[in-house]
């Protein structure tokens, strides 16, 4: 089946041979859904009853197609594209938001909740990774502190490590797994910067940078590591995850 989501808020099913509406998915209880716009709607490849999706509401809607409507709802990530994906343990959601902090978040689907979030810049030296009780404690100190700095801007990037990193938030627009290599992809118009992340550590394993317009979405081939990349350019450009510094192939 293909599952479809968008400004009217409702998730539709297809089935992929007759291009007919099988299934749209209602209210169910209390649970109604998006109130929103949805940008994402992903079937998990653990359990093909399974969808989440994510929109402007603020919320990512979990359904049981046997179930016809919403079973759970995750409340947080602003999801303004396709920046949610299932990891192969099962479990474990990932959410990328286009906002200031926690961007790039980590969900326990057995209870709902949070358990970590990966910083766009890497963890520090001289910290462990943070829980994510820790960083809720911290979320309402960071919140004076970033109001200024909420938009992207056009400033010169800062030189760390030996890549051009922005000073303001990435907004995310695509975010996803690659299971085979046990990384974590993900891009967006503030810094309109690809990163490739490790998921056990959460450090910057490689960077893309200094390209002209924001990146929209992101895939990864099912025989490779090669990925591609759409921006508001349009141009996708396909790269190999080991060449990630390279020059970039363009379509």
């Amino acid at each position: 089946m293909l599952a479809t989501a968008g400004k009217d808020k409702y998730i539709r099913l297809y089935d992929e041979q007759t291009k007919s509406l099988v299934l749209r998915m209602k209210e169910n209880g209390e649970l109604c859904g998006h109130s929103n716009r949805v940008f994402a709607c992903k079937f998990d490849p653990m359990d093909n009853n399974r969808i989440a999706s994510g929109g402007w509401d603020n919320t990512i809607q979990i359904y049981d197609i046997r179930r016809r409507g919403p079973i759970a709802s995750i409340y947080g990530p602003h999801i303004c594209g396709v920046a949610i994906d299932f990891k192969d343990d099962g479990f474990t959601l990932l959410a990328g938001s286009y906002r200031q902090d926690n961007v790039l978040e980590l969900f326990d689907l057995r209870t709902m909740k949070k358990f970590r979030t990966i910083d766009w810049d890497g963890p520090k030296a001289s910290e462990p990774l943070k829980s994510a009780e820790q960083e809720d404690d911290m979320e309402e100190d960071k919140k004076e502190e970033n109001k200024e700095n909420f938009m992207p801007t056009n400033e010169p990037a800062e030189k760390v490590d030996g890549y051009s990193r922005y000073s303001p938030a990435p907004f995310i627009y695509s975010a996803l797994f690659n299971n085979k290599t046990n990384t974590i992809m993900a891009a967006g118009a503030g810094a309109n910067q690809v990163r490739l992340f490790d998921y056990d550590t959460g450090a910057v394993l490689c960077v893309i940078s200094d390209l002209p317009k924001a990146i929209l979405c992101m895939t990864k081939a099912n025989t490779s590591n090669d990925f591609a990349f759409g921006s508001v350019d349009s141009k996708v450009r396909i790269i190999g995850q080991r060449q990630l510094m390279d020059p970039l192939g363009q379509m």
